[in-house]
């Protein structure tokens, strides 16, 4: 159950803390959702969740290598 958004996490470097924190739960929480067919609205909450994580850390990222290429 719910193998593809857990693939989705680890392919996108995140971690389920990551996910839950974002969501405002706690991560024994989000482990325990994962084990049952989820609604589409948590679905789409946990999507919403990577997608904002995913685009942080490429902003996270770009930061860095401007910050490495003004020294």
């Amino acid at each position: 159950m719910n193998e593809e958004l857990k693939k989705e996490i680890k392919s996108n470097r995140l971690f389920n803390y990551e996910i839950a924190e974002h969501m405002g739960i706690s991560e024994p929480t989000f482990y325990r959702m994962l084990r049952k067919p989820l609604t589409p609205g948590k679905r789409q909450l946990i999507h919403e969740a990577i997608a904002h994580l995913k685009n942080q850390q490429k902003g996270d990222k770009l930061w860095l290598i401007s910050r490495s290429i003004s020294k």
